[in-house]
């Protein structure tokens, strides 16, 4: 039997269906099921997909009888129409669109009035376009699509070729509103062809009607003067042909359409994507459920006097923890993990009842400090607290905030038992001055050469040569060796910074602060001072060459480095590094690929370490200059003696060192940080998990160990869903960066955007986030940040999509529901916004976001 390879549609007759969505894609079978129901569909053919796969695996030919069967149906579709392909005065014109069998918007190529005479052969214009279709299957834009939603196991992208309709006004139309779900249809409509409105080049008319009554909610035009581009008879009209649609899919569906000569076509339909988990919609019921959940959780653990909950300090490297992640990051961040073992090493005496809840909770999805238990990780007997009522008038203060004494928190016992508190809290100050002056070397020498060789050691060991509980075994002790015994001395540099320089504020404060003044004002003025003097003396810190991040991207730009030494030292790091299912950059070179792009030139890069290096030894010396006169202007305002100077000076020295060592102790805790990912890979390779791993918590993968491998993990993969949606519903709830016990219902409540930094544009994606501002006037050369961002740009096509998998949000000056940016921002899981004029010239590079996706405002937070 001959090979069959197109499929034909039209007259209300198809050829293909829903049936066979993996031979003609989600597009064909959406044009073939809507041609069948009776509906407004142009005709045309979809070229089967399994024609891609050949095209690659045979050179780029086509099979035999595809060129027959395409000249055939061309004939069909001229009968149909009455026109010739390319000839006449009103020629048949197609459209050549791309479609694989899993959504994938705009990542590949569509070409339209393809056989247009002005542009020679009509023929051989229709088989260049198809070839340029199964060449987009390959696109650095689609690659990277793929890759980042894991859809894998495809034959390629089918190829639908179909009449072009030549639209008077054309646009899109959504049956539910696909940021929140309400029961309203969505019509978005200019003048033209739809392709400007999908690249997001005008910003449409918007209707908004009631889905019930087709009422309407919404009515806002591009442009009020210009008039509407259709009638209220027609906006309803098409409103109940997009309920025909709905009904036949049985689904709620986005349609592109076009209006010509008085009637509405279908030129596509898919099931909308809501923001949630693979795809299933997040309902209304569902958040409240989670927030009641999140609420009855909270409460049962606040404390009578009340209880602050504030977004900070693990939050910012580990903003959304994954299931396996929070239940790895938590035992480290726990009383008897690395984070209280350093605490414990530093003289303190923290609360035994925190070794295993410590002090941090996840709330909505997102890890927060809890400030009652916070001051006990140090003292358990001491009544240091963060004050309720205080917190409540100074929110801002919960962010980094101080402890106090208070002794009213304090029982008739404390008193008996100060002179002993005291004793040690006199020999801590002593512990810790002896780490200072000792901690450095030891670390140095004994402690990470000591760790690398275990690291080394585990490194080497061939995971798939072990069973998979012994893979278990592997990881448990991956976890102790990094996050346990080497962790309570990585963590050793920031702690004994910190209490460096606050000794040293104190001191420089008492030293600065102004006379004739009340002691309080002076004293905080001082502070101010002492601060600022030491923040500029703190800013030629650095660690050393071989774990020197910054300097390392720096040199690797600049074409100083080449990327195999680079990955050679850093390759275990990579961006949002502190969640688990986050590849390192030795397992995904992409984000290293864009920031090379621009040094890529000949002569432009260099191999070793020593060409790196020159440059930042002449950088470093004219750091230590400046750092010199900084310090002399400051001893002078001090008016220390000269014999305290030098004192003061090692003093600021070793401060210097320990800023640098803690980035040198970070850069080896990622090391035995990947050993622990590389195991959780191995598992979820074995059980073809498809990353669902990350899904699971470390509790898990005892029983998943003990399944026969090939034996498909059932109740793991319903925990794996399970788990997957509940984080989802979780992370789609608003949540303030600073929680009280007695406003709970601050969970879910809509953020209020205040001050004159607000920008308010068109919701396209629900959520909401901070991050960093990255302006963009064009992809073009962009180097993409090494850390997350939220771009910024007049509009985006596919070829923005690679800067997507960086992105925390996507703000842009024009587009709508169904503009590219939209779509693929949904796909992604991205807040989006649109509609803000000169937007890409209002916001600067640096500055720090907040938006909305949900209501469409921006604001400026700082910079």
């Amino acid at each position: 039997m001959t090979q069959r390879w197109i499929y034909f549609f039209g007259n209300h007759q198809a050829d293909g269906s829903g049936e066979i969505k993996h031979l003609i894609g989600g597009k064909g079978a959406s044009l073939a099921d809507m041609t069948r129901a009776g509906l407004n569909v142009p005709p045309g053919f979809t070229i089967s997909a399994e024609c891609c796969d050949y095209y690659y695996k045979h050179g780029k030919t086509w099979p035999d009888g595809l060129e027959a069967e395409l000249r055939t149906s061309l004939q069909r579709l001229e009968d149909l129409a009455g026109r010739k392909f390319g000839v006449g005065a009103q020629p048949l014109l197609v459209a050549v669109r791309s479609g694989a069998a899993q959504s994938m918007p705009g990542m590949m190529d569509t070409l339209l009035n393809v056989g247009d005479p002005s542009q020679g052969d009509a023929w051989t214009a229709l088989k260049t376009a198809i070839d340029a279709v199964f060449e987009s299957w390959h696109s650095e834009r689609a690659l990277a699509y793929r890759k980042h939603h894991q859809i894998n196991d495809l034959l390629g992208t089918a190829v639908t070729v179909q009449t072009m309709c030549p639209a008077e006004v054309a646009g899109i139309l959504f049956t539910a509103n696909p940021v929140n779900e309400a029961d309203e249809i969505i019509m978005e409509a200019a003048p033209g062809l739809g392709e400007a409105i999908v690249l997001g080049k005008v910003t449409p008319d918007r209707f908004v009607l009631d889905k019930g009554s087709l009422a309407f909610k919404e009515r806002v035009l591009a442009d009020p003067e210009a008039g509407a581009s259709l009638a209220d008879g027609q906006i309803q009209e098409l409103a109940q042909l997009g309920l025909r649609v709905e009904t036949h899919f049985q689904s709620p569906c986005d349609i592109e359409w076009a209006l010509f000569g008085g009637q509405f076509f279908l030129l596509q339909s898919r099931p909308i994507r809501f923001k949630g988990s693979a795809g299933t919609p997040i309902s209304l019921v569902d958040q409240e459920n989670a927030r009641a959940r999140e609420v009855a959780a909270l409460k049962a653990m606040a404390e009578p006097t009340g209880t602050v909950w504030a977004r900070f300090n693990l939050s910012e490297i580990l903003p959304e923890p994954t299931p396996m992640t929070w239940s790895i990051v938590r035992q480290f961040m726990s009383g008897k993990g690395g984070f209280g073992q350093m605490y414990r090493d530093l003289g303190f005496d923290p609360d035994p009842a925190l070794d295993e809840i410590g002090m941090f909770d996840l709330i909505c999805g997102r890890p927060y400090c809890n400030l009652s238990r916070e001051p006990r990780m140090q003292y358990k007997n001491l009544p240091f607290e963060h004050n309720f009522a205080f917190l409540k008038k100074n929110p801002d203060k919960a962010i980094y905030p101080q402890a106090t004494f208070n002794p009213r928190r304090a029982g008739l016992m404390f008193f008996f038992k100060v002179p002993l508190l005291f004793l040690k809290m006199w020999w801590s100050q002593i512990k810790q001055q002896q780490l200072i002056r000792t901690f450095v070397d030891d670390f140095t020498q004994h402690i990470v050469p000591n760790y690398l060789a275990l690291v080394e050691k585990a490194e080497r060991v061939n995971l798939g040569a072990l069973s998979s509980e012994e893979v278990v075994r592997h990881l448990n002790e991956a976890i102790q060796l990094t996050l346990f015994d080497f962790a309570r001395h990585s963590l050793k540099p920031t702690a004994l910074a910190a209490l460096m320089l606050a000794n040293l504020e104190r001191a420089f404060a008492a030293r600065l602060q102004p006379v004739d003044m009340k002691p309080a004002e002076a004293m905080a003025i001082g502070l101010q001072k002492a601060q600022t003097a030491l923040r500029e003396l703190m800013m030629g810190a650095h660690p050393d060459e071989h774990t020197d991040l910054a300097a390392g991207i720096r040199a690797l730009r600049e074409g100083r480095l080449s990327k195999d030494e680079f990955l050679k030292r850093f390759g275990h790091r990579g961006s949002q590094e502190m969640e688990l299912s986050k590849p390192r950059w030795a397992e995904d070179h992409t984000v290293l690929d864009r920031m090379t792009q621009s040094a890529n030139q000949p002569g432009a890069q260099a191999t070793g370490s020593a060409v790196a290096a020159t440059p930042s030894l002449a950088r470093r010396a004219g750091v230590d200059d400046a750092w010199q006169m900084a310090w002399f202007k400051l001893a002078d305002e001090a008016r220390l003696l000269p014999n305290q100077r030098p004192a003061v000076e090692a003093e600021l020295r070793r401060l210097q060192t320990y800023m640098g060592l803690r980035e040198t102790a970070k850069h080896h805790l990622m090391r035995g940080y990947a050993l622990i990912r590389r195991g959780l890979l191995e598992l979820d390779r074995r059980y073809q998990l498809d990353g669902g791993v990350f899904d699971l918590t470390i509790t898990d993968l005892a029983a998943l160990a003990r399944l026969p491998e090939g034996k498909t993990p059932t109740e793991h993969l319903e925990t794996v869903d399970k788990n997957r949606r509940q984080r989802a519903i979780a992370l789609s709830l608003t949540a303030p960066t600073v929680l009280f016990s007695d406003d709970l219902n601050a969970i879910g409540r809509q953020a209020a955007f205040e001050g004159a930094g607000v920008l308010q544009g068109t919701p396209l994606s629900a959520g909401i986030v901070e991050g960093t501002a990255w302006v963009l006037d064009d992809v073009a050369g962009a180097e993409m940040p090494v850390e997350p961002y939220i771009l910024v740009c007049p509009s985006t096509d596919p070829a923005w999509v690679p800067l997507f998998v960086q992105a925390r949000g996507l703000v842009m000056e024009t587009g709508g529901m169904l503009s590219h940016g939209a779509i693929v921002a949904r796909e992604f899981g991205l807040p989006a916004v649109a509609g803000i004029a000169n937007v890409h010239r209002r916001i600067k590079t640096g500055q720090r976001l907040r938006m909305d996706g949900g209501t469409g405002a921006v604001q400026i937070v700082a910079g």
